[in-house]
């Protein structure tokens, strides 16, 4: 009886759940469906029936972490693809500065500046010592303006001019020599010509006064000697930037430049104290080109990083399809984990059921002297063994409702009903199919294998790029532009450009050795090897998976047939054995014996089921066929 109980219980711990009838044969094909990221598992409530298939892979699909984390894989990935393709964006750039610089005159300068007002000094100084004399020439110009006609200090008249003193003695001579009908004319000519003298002199020697002031006020204008200069200059670049996938390079510009310069705390106007060097203002505006000749040139070099990115991108939504295949999967598995202990404990309480009723007709035998009293401890053993193992069952079912909670990607409380159960029952055996035709599904429709060909498409690429770069730089270098420059305002320089002008260069650049572009390449031409193998391998294993698989499914289809069969004999032994026992036929031990070999066979019926429906999924996996493609299923 211990080994009879002993075989019960493996069976019994090995199942999982169920539910009512109505299930297709095959898990059906689904699409992944959006979802919050990062949000916390929600709390679920299902009905006391349960959920069907369809139901757990929906929540599946939208729940579990696996197809969170591919889809932020993708997300991650389309950012990668989003840089990449940032570097062809159209960049605008925009730059200012200014500088204030103040700084110490030189010596040499300085002492230009105090010579340059030292020397107006001495102007002055000369014009204070000469006052006096300039006094006496007006008081000495008076004087002969008021002297009597014909007379006047004539002598005196000789130390301010010489020439016009010797004049008017050449006319006193004339006037004393003349007749007396000349002289009068010669005396009017000698008093105009002094009249015109002494308003000379005196305009003279108010421009010479006026001069002596306009020296000072010179003087007072320029004020100290400058100790310090300022040096002002600010500039200004607004540049338009867009590299093109061909790898050439425009840059539309306009700049501004300021240049100003004067000493420190003095006016612009050099009679102030300034330098008098006007403000210096310079416009450009043109474009810049490069062109690039040998390496960094064409698409295939420039833009391999943005297209490897894009192949990367497709390769991630495939991954994350087959993500979501492989999580249905494992949610399927413990669906019918599920539905199979739950049969399993149904068995274990239809058992207890009969070993109750069994005990108590064995009661009733005993009662009646048919039957020894210990034969009553015998029927309540095996009631008590049946008892243990529907609480065995009972556990591995609970157990199987928080696995398949967990494959859902649900949380669950202490509330029963916050545990999914299985409602579908197990499918029926499908017709056969050609192993050839599974294959060369699967070839077709498997997501993996889609993101493994992106991926040696991604390598291709970075691999051709790295075999590219391997060439020397050489860029050429063009640009063109027009100039405004003037002094003072802004509007001023720019009412005049002046242009074009225009200037070439080059840039050539051949690392010797080369040793950095040469590493990359080979980098990338074992990365694409990797891939390939990967592809190819993956490939093999697909094929393997279908064929073991197929064979596997027609085993378990045979098992279930056989199952089913041993089912029902035991039913029609089970009750003839019953029937016999209430007549004395036959002892309680093969009674006991009878019923537990008809629980062995039902628990083998139901491993028999999980397995074909396991196996069935597992198909479905393996042919690429339990999550939509997220793409046509063509060959690229």
């Amino acid at each position: 009886m211990r080994s009879l109980s002993g075989r019960l219980a493996l069976p019994l711990i090995a199942l999982l759940v169920a539910g009512p009838p109505a299930a297709s044969a095959q898990a059906p094909a689904a699409a992944v469906e959006e979802a919050p990221l990062g949000e916390a598992a929600p709390v679920m409530t299902f009905a006391p029936g349960g959920l069907s298939l369809d139901d757990a892979i929906a929540a599946t699909l939208r729940l579990a972490p696996d197809v969170q984390q591919g889809r932020a894989e993708v997300q991650r990935r389309m950012g990668v693809a989003q840089q990449w393709r940032g570097l062809f964006d159209t960049t605008l750039f925009i730059s200012a500065q200014y500088t204030h610089r103040t700084q110490e005159l030189s010596e040499s300068q300085k002492d230009t500046e105090r010579r340059k007002r030292e020397d107006l000094r001495a102007v002055l100084n000369a014009r204070d010592e000469h006052l006096s004399e300039v006094q006496f020439i007006r008081d000495l110009i008076d004087r002969i303006r008021n002297a009597p006609g014909g007379g006047g200090p004539v002598d005196e008249l000789a130390t301010v001019s010489p020439a016009a003193a010797a004049t008017i003695r050449v006319l006193d001579r004339l006037i004393a020599s003349a007749p007396p009908g000349q002289q009068q004319q010669f005396i009017t000519i000698r008093e105009n010509f002094l009249l015109d003298s002494l308003a000379q002199f005196e305009d003279e020697i108010d421009s010479a006064l006026s001069d002596f002031q306009r020296v000072e006020q010179g003087l007072i204008n320029l004020g100290e000697a400058p100790i310090d200069e300022v040096f002002i200059d600010a500039s200004g670049t607004l540049t338009v930037s867009k590299l093109f996938r061909s790898g050439i390079a425009v840059s539309p510009f306009f700049d501004a430049t300021f240049n100003g310069t004067n000493f420190k705390g003095k006016p612009r106007a050099p009679e102030f104290g300034g330098k008098g060097i006007a403000d210096v203002l310079q416009f450009r505006a043109g474009l810049n080109a490069t062109l690039p000749l040998l390496r960094g040139r064409g698409a295939r070099s420039v833009a391999a990083a943005e297209r490897a990115a894009a192949a990367e991108v497709a390769a991630g939504q495939y991954l994350l399809s087959h993500q979501a295949a492989a999580s249905v999967l494992r949610t399927a598995t413990a669906y019918w984990n599920a539905r199979a202990a739950r049969e399993a404990a149904e068995i274990a309480e239809r058992s207890v059921e009969f070993q109750s009723t069994l005990t108590q007709l064995t009661e009733q035998i005993i009662k009646a002297g048919d039957l020894p009293q210990v034969e009553l401890a015998r029927a309540q053993a095996a009631e008590a063994r049946a008892r243990a193992q529907l609480e065995e069952a009972r556990r591995r079912y609970h157990e199987a409702r928080v696995a398949l909670a967990d494959a859902m990607g649900v949380a669950v409380t202490t509330d029963p009903n916050t545990l999914p159960d299985a409602a579908d029952a197990f499918p029926d055996p499908p017709p056969a199919a050609s192993a050839d035709a599974l294959i060369e599904r699967a070839v077709e429709n498997r997501a993996d294998l889609y993101a493994a060909s992106h991926s040696v498409e991604a390598s291709s690429t970075l691999a051709d790029a790295a075999r590219d770069d391997l060439r020397p730089r050489l860029d050429l270098q063009v640009g063109t532009w027009f100039t405004a420059l003037g002094e003072g305002s802004g509007p001023e320089a720019l009412d005049r450009w002046v242009g074009p002008s225009a200037g070439v260069g080059f840039q050539f650049e051949k690392p010797l050795g080369n040793n950095t572009a040469q590493g990359m390449l080979v980098q990338r031409q074992a990365e694409l090897d990797q891939t390939r193998i990967a592809q190819r391998d993956l490939d093999r294993r697909i094929r393997l998976g279908v064929i073991e698989t197929t064979g596997t499914i027609e085993q378990a289809r045979a098992r279930v047939v056989q199952a089913e069969a041993a089912v029902e004999h035991f039913q029609t032994i089970v009750e003839a054995e019953l029937a016999r026992f209430r007549a004395g036929d036959v002892t309680l031990l093969d009674t006991v014996i009878t019923q537990q070999q008809q629980v062995e066979a039902q628990l083998a019926l139901v491993l028999a089921r999980q397995e074909l429906a396991q196996r069935l999924a597992e198909l479905q996996y393996q042919t690429g066929a339990l999550v939509a493609l997220p793409a046509p299923a063509a060959r690229e």
